[in-house]
Formats: structure tokens, sequence, C-alpha cells
């Protein structure tokens, strides 16, 4: 998904939604990618991805699709795409992509993001995956006779992920790793957005390393980092989507109905709450001063 706005634009931002709903920001991200845009005047590219166990491969491919869609729409659009800056905004999983991305400097021609906005970040173990997938599914699901059974699934899922000792690399340690690597960054930038409802928030642990202090001589590392919580946000707070019996059409709307799950379309989300979000990384990204509240 590539949005670009009226005019020159401010700078190029990178969206990389969650696991399972990242594969279809075009979809579940518009509002906040819209926002992005026409609020900050940002070319800003959603890039679309399947989640893998290796996230440091996914992040490398996420941010290549990136810089080739940015570098392809300066003839395009007619502004000079090389000279853009680059910022880039993670959601959940997205987060750590974008994060590992950012630590790594390797943002191709455009070098690494200057400012990077973390919200929703989780640990992403396989267990917070299916935490994810059960969020996803209580949200779409709510009201119907199918909503009963998310939770004993989620269960056996998470036993399921638990016993087959599933795993992502980089780990919980090396990630964090990674985050303290891009707190040394004197020219970084980082925002970290918490919602105060989100049961799978590891804000705190990422806050942590990227505020981490050179053991030796105890000074602070150069990055500029701030951080804010957002009050009954839950994890999903970013996304917005609504599908009508009329989009889904009449045959799936009936197997839907047969299921139990109703056929009247679906709706996940809540657009103010992606205007909240939307407008705090705006306001971060554009390099006004943020309120600090943790």
């Amino acid at each position: 998904k590539v949005l670009v706005p009226m005019g020159e634009p401010a700078a190029a931002v990178h969206l990389v939604g969650g696991a399972l709903v990242g594969q279809v920001p075009a979809l579940v991200y518009d509002r906040l990618a819209r926002a992005l845009c026409d609020a900050g005047g940002f070319l800003v590219v959603a890039t679309p991805y399947t989640a893998e166990l290796d996230h440091g491969a996914v992040a490398e491919a996420t941010q290549s699709a990136f810089c080739k869609a940015v570098t392809a729409c300066g003839p395009a659009f007619g502004f000079d795409a090389a000279g853009l800056v680059r910022h880039a905004v993670g959601h959940s999983l997205g987060s750590k992509l974008a994060m590992l991305s950012a630590a790594g400097g390797g943002y191709d021609d455009g070098g690494a993001p200057s400012r990077v906005y973390l919200c929703g970040f989780t640990q992403a173990t396989a267990q917070d995956q299916v935490g994810l997938l059960e969020s996803l599914a209580e949200a779409l699901l709510r009201g119907t006779p199918a909503a009963l059974a998310v939770p004993g699934i989620a269960a056996v899922a998470r036993r399921a992920a638990q016993a087959a000792r599933i795993e992502f690399t980089p780990d919980v340690e090396a990630t964090l790793a990674a985050a303290a690597e891009l707190g040394a960054r004197s020219a970084a930038e980082v925002r970290v957005a918490a919602f105060g409802a989100d049961p799978l928030d590891a804000s705190m642990a990422l806050l942590l390393a990227l505020r981490s202090k050179d053991v030796d001589s105890g000074v602070t590392r150069g990055a500029r980092v701030t951080s804010i919580v957002m009050p009954g946000l839950g994890h999903l707070a970013p996304c917005a989507v609504s599908v009508t019996a009329e989009q889904l059409g009449e045959g799936a709307a009936a197997a839907a109905e047969s299921a139990g799950i109703g056929g009247g379309g679906f709706s996940l989300g809540d657009e103010s709450a992606v205007d909240a979000v939307a407008m705090d990384a705006v306001a971060f990204l554009k390099g006004f001063a943020p309120a600090e509240s943790v």
C-alpha cells in the first residue's frame, strides 16, 4: 500500500503492521496510513509480510520492499526520492521488525530511519502470537455463538505452541540487545507508545533496553527516547476495518451464517482509537516535542 500526499512529501514513512493483520495492511491499517499521509504530509508505504520464525529475515525483506517502493515513487510522482528522510512506524510484531531494521542501520539507499515510532510492542513469542489471534477472533466474533469457543481454542493453541517449543529469532534477549544498539545511536529518535489495556504489552523491557547506560562510564546512551501510555486502548488500537454483508458477497455471508459466526459482515477496531494513535505518531514524526508519560 502506497499513499502519496499532495505536494512534496515531508518524509517517507515505513508502516509495518502486526502478525496476521500485517499481511493485509491496505485493509487493516488504512485509516492509520491515511492519517499519516494527510495530517503529516508523508509518503506512506505499508509493506505486507507473512510471519516466519526468522524475524530478522522478515525485517530485512520488509525494509528492502519499502526502499524499492520509495525509489519507484520518485520518478512516478515527480519528487526526489533519494533526498527523502526515512521514518518508521511499527505495531505489535511490526514494532519488533521496525526496531530491528533501524538497529541494523540498513535502510538500503536511504540509511536508517531518523525517527522510529513503536506501538503495542510485544516480545513476539509463540504464546504472544496466539494471544494476538485470540484478540482478533474475539473482536471479529463478538456477539456471535462462535465467540464462546475462542478462549478454549486459544488455550489449546498455547499448550501446543509450548509443547512444540516454537521459538522465533532473534529471541527475547537478542531482540533487547538490538534495542540497546538502537539506543546507542546518537542520531536516532524513538518513541514507544504503550496501550493501557494491552495484555501483550512488553514496552517497559523495550524502554529499559533503549535507555540502557554504558556500564563503564555510566553515561546515558545517545538516542532520544520518549514514551507514552494511552489509557484504555487495547492491543489492536491502530487497527480498524469494517466489511458489510454486501462486500462479503452472498456465498461468503451464507457460509458465515451457517457456521454460526454471523453473515452480516464484521468490524474490527475503533476509529477513535486509531485517531489517537495517529495523532501521537504524526506529532512525533513531525518533530514536535511529545508529552512524556513514562
